[in-house]
């Protein structure tokens, strides 16, 4: 039912004859008196009476005026005193009064005034004269006959107010509260709430949508739900409310009626207060999970960039992790702003998939992701539809396509990569040893707190910890000893790489010919000792193992390296007493790492076929004619371009990788710029010696790597190499703004002779081998023995090489970029060897580090005997080892002097 307060023009005239019978008596005045000119005393006296005037005016009125209503008297010269008419006259005084004529108001009256009766149904003819007792009759029916029919359904009275709604969202306060006034006394608090039920959606049969999307309200595919924009609340308004939408709009004193129809005017059309939008106000914004992850991945740097373009002091950016929310604090032309400059970055989200078994044998749990994601700043996810793929979403920065940096690699395979290296390659192999041989040690594992920088990424999810003893100042370091006999790798000092001679007869029969660098024909063995933590797996919960049962553990361990303070260092001879030139070198290198792409065939991974069937790399023809001597051999072959290629060593199942060497590169670097390419080098093979020692700081780690350099005869012969300088080509190098990005992959061609015929027996530590890393001492006064060392100390073979009779010819192996690593390094002697100390960035996976590390070196004046003899040389250079690692003043700055 519609309110009888309700306002004449807003209710149609089947609603207002219905509200006639509860109706007061209207009084009638004549409304369309003309005015009457002011007059002076001549004229006065002669002006009509009230009555002659009031009859003039009704012949004047036209016919087509409304006649009911209240009107009032607006006449210039003319004023109404409660029922009385006085007319307004002018009568000069005589005299001046402030250098002027002087005039006196009189107000003259006119009478009562007249009611006249005119006809209550509009079009009836007035001159007619109907008796009172007929219209009242003729009301009475009319009426009857509205009773009789039906009241108005709510279908109709949804549409009148939906008639009500302006086409302007933004409204004056005067017009705002004009309509709320309007939906307040004209329509029952059931009707409104009907409205807005009928207008949300999903409502009842027939219900309109919601709010359309317009400029000034805009909606986003990334947008799950978010809030219209309302203004702060103030002390005026403040009030203690559940509905958002009515924050600013409402105060303490608002009725609840009012409120419903502010409400109906909020959510379902969607109007504000003009005067309001100026003001600070607020919205919040649900974003889906991935596009809001991705906005507050790293340093935040896209809302970051959006408060720096928009917002100013008082204003700001809010993000609530738990909810995947925004909040907004502005005011609203700069909320819309703000929200369309989002739209355009989350525009830029780029996805792609790759399959899992190119980088993990098994699939990563949630944290791995999450983790990976983090260091990344992408969004990672498992494919719903395909098994074992990922899927990566990352926001792409609009200005490198413009910079012509499409070349380089994207997020995506910086993950694939990261995943790829996380558990270490497959051609490193361990040994672990400890100098204490009891049993019975006080030894236990203690937790590390102090290295999660240095470790790569995967690492810093596990909990790590070290097997150390008690530290007592009667500790007799001089009884510390290394366990080693013998290496895993032949042991070779340090030495200058060997020069290409510019005579030298290059590869005619190959597929590359003209290739000016060549592969060295031996492998070179490089012993670097490191000093740091030997970290193994640790549970507060989990008992301490016995010292046999830690060495016999297959499980994964980590290297933490470990330095002392610069100013410690600073006691080492830093000059050579012949000369007068200092003996520290200072020096900065980039090193890239390569390993081989691993295979994207589709094919099954559970072939059956033997391992020695699947690395043949001759047919039974090409090796009978390898027996012939190597002039025949080399006159039977076909030319290039028509001989059949040998079977590559290339993987035919998805994820396994061919048996080619890794790659490493080093870029020579000073202040601010690259200087050219160092070396090149194939690494077929390292192994890594882990000496445990309780009793001291720090343990020992010997890193021996076995590989091939590519010789030149200058540096800029081998920057010029086709491969090398393809890839350094689209390189990003700029050292001054900390940008270095490498293209994804690049192909090289590497002899056959550097492959592997099978893989190492001793899997990297990630899939450690089911055979003892360090079997028990057989006695409490021998030392355990090293991996790859039967009881009788005879060495076992070493990994075989795939070394045919054409072992020279070169495949062109495609390798992906895994890596890169900054060092800034010191080199200065100490005893006879060479101690660097290396500060190392190893970007987004393998954090920040410094390490102190001790190379043998061949001395130039040493003799052929001296150098024939390498079991001396080793037994120097562990003594000179066990002498650094056991120095408690440099690791710890204790001393005798420091005794009580």
């Amino acid at each position: 039912m519609i309110t009888r307060r309700a306002p004449v023009g807003a209710v149609c005239l089947r609603c207002r004859l219905r509200l006639l019978q509860h109706s007061t008596p209207i009084r009638y005045f004549a409304n369309d008196g003309p005015s009457t000119p002011r007059v002076d005393d001549a004229t006065e006296n002669a002006e009509d009476s009230v009555q002659d005037a009031a009859d003039q005016g009704q012949k004047s009125r036209p016919e087509g005026r409304s006649q009911t209503g209240w009107k009032k008297l607006n006449l210039h010269n003319r004023h109404m005193s409660g029922n009385r008419v006085l007319d307004e006259a002018a009568r000069s005084l005589g005299s001046d009064m402030l250098g002027k004529p002087a005039y006196a108001i009189v107000m003259k009256d006119r009478g009562k005034i007249k009611k006249k009766q005119f006809p209550s149904v509009p079009g009836e003819n007035r001159s007619a004269t109907v008796p009172f007792d007929n219209t009242v009759a003729s009301i009475e029916a009319l009426l009857e006959s509205q009773r009789q029919r039906e009241q108005p359904s709510l279908q109709e009275i949804l549409s009148i107010i939906d008639d009500l709604q302006p086409a302007d969202r933004a409204l004056p306060q005067k017009e705002f509260r004009k309509l709320q006034h309007l939906l307040a006394v004209g329509f029952l608090s059931i009707q409104l709430k009907s409205y807005i039920d009928w207008r949300k959606p999903g409502g009842r049969v027939g219900s309109k949508e919601s709010i359309a999307d317009t400029p000034s309200q805009p909606k986003f595919s990334w947008i799950k739900e978010w809030t219209p924009w309302v203004p702060l609340p103030t002390e005026a308004n403040a009030t203690e409310q559940t509905n958002f939408t009515l924050q600013g709009y409402i105060s303490d004193t608002t009725s609840p009626k009012e409120k419903l129809a502010i409400r109906l005017m909020r959510e379902c059309w969607g109007l504000s207060i003009l005067e309001l939008q100026t003001q600070l106000g607020e919205t919040r914004i649900k974003l889906h999970d991935h596009e809001f992850i991705l906005l507050m991945r790293g340093t935040q740097r896209f809302m970051s960039t959006l408060g720096e373009i928009w917002l100013e002091p008082g204003e700001k950016i809010e993000a609530f992790r738990k909810q995947s929310t925004l909040r907004l604090v502005s005011t609203k032309p700069k909320v819309e702003a703000v929200l369309r400059d989002l739209d355009n970055t989350l525009g830029s989200v780029t996805q792609k998939t790759f399959p899992l078994v190119l980088v993990a044998p098994e699939n990563p749990d949630d944290a791995i992701l999450e983790e990976l994601g983090r260091v990344t700043n992408t969004y990672i996810t498992r494919s719903r539809t395909a098994r074992r793929q990922l899927h990566v979403a990352w926001i792409e920065i609009k200005s490198r396509a413009a910079q012509g940096f499409t070349v380089l690699e994207d997020m995506a395979h910086i993950v694939m990569r990261l995943l790829l290296t996380a558990s270490g390659s497959r051609r490193t192999t361990h040994t672990l040893l400890s100098s204490t041989t009891s049993q019975t040690s006080p030894s236990r594992l203690i937790a590390d707190v102090t290295s999660k920088d240095k470790l790569g990424w995967k690492d810093r999810l596990a909990q790590w910890a070290r097997y150390a003893e008690p530290l007592t100042p009667e500790r007799d370091d001089a009884a510390v000893v290394l366990p080693i006999k013998e290496f895993e790798l032949p042991f070779e000092p340090l030495k200058a790489p060997e020069s290409l001679k510019e005579n030298l007869e290059f590869f005619p029969d190959t597929k590359f010919p003209f290739h000016p660098v060549k592969w060295s024909t031996t492998l070179q063995t490089s012993t670097v000792a490191r000093f740091g933590q030997i970290l193994h797996p640790y549970q507060p919960s989990n008992v301490t193992p016995s010292l046999s049962d830690l060495l016999l553990s297959t499980d994964r361990r980590v290297f933490v390296p470990t330095t002392p303070h610069p100013l410690h260092l600073t006691r080492f001879d830093t000059s050579d007493a012949n000369t007068t030139n200092p003996l520290i070198t200072m020096k900065s290198t980039i090193v890239l790492h390569l390993w081989p792409s691993p295979s994207s065939n589709p094919a099954s991974r559970s072939s059956k076929k033997p391992t020695s069937e699947r690395t043949s790399s001759k047919p039974t023809s090409e090796r009978a004619s390898s027996k012939k001597p190597k002039s025949e051999r080399a006159s039977s072959k076909k030319p290039t371009s028509e001989r059949a290629s040998p079977k590559k060593p290339t993987s035919k199942r998805a994820g396994d990788t061919p048996p080619a060497p890794l790659l490493e590169v080093r870029l020579a670097t000073s202040e601010n710029e690259v200087q050219g390419v160092e070396s090149l080098r194939a690494i077929t093979r390292t192994h890594h010696t882990e000496v445990m020692l309780p009793s001291s700081h720090v343990d020992v780690r010997f890193t021996q790597t076995q590989y091939a350099m590519l010789q030149a005869p200058d540096r800029e012969t081998l920057e010029s190499w086709s491969p090398l300088a393809d890839f350094l080509r689209d390189a990003r190098l700029d050292l001054e703004n900390g940008k270095l990005e490498m293209p994804p992959r690049q192909k090289f061609p590497v002899p056959r002779r550097l492959f592997t015929a099978k893989a190492p027996s001793s899997p990297s530590i990630s899939s450690p081998s089911p055979t003892p890393t360090s079997p028990p001492p057989t006695s409490a006064n021998s030392p355990p023995r090293t991996e790859g060392t039967d009881p009788t100390n005879q060495p076992q073979p070493q990994v075989q090489l795939d070394t045919p009779d054409d072992s020279d010819e070169l495949e062109s192996i495609s390798y992906e970029f895994v890596g890169l690593e900054f060092h800034r390094s010191a080199t200065l002697p100490y005893e006879g060897h060479q101690l660097t100390y290396t500060s190392i960035e190893a970007g987004q996976g393998g954090g920040r580090r410094a390490e102190v590390t001790l190379e043998p070196v061949e001395h130039p004046n040493s003799s052929s005997t001296e150098l024939a003899d390498k079991g001396k040389q080793q037994e120097d250079f562990l003594a000179c080892c066990r002498k650094l690692a056991t120095d408690r003043s440099l690791w710890s700055g204790w001393s005798d002097q420091t005794q009580h």
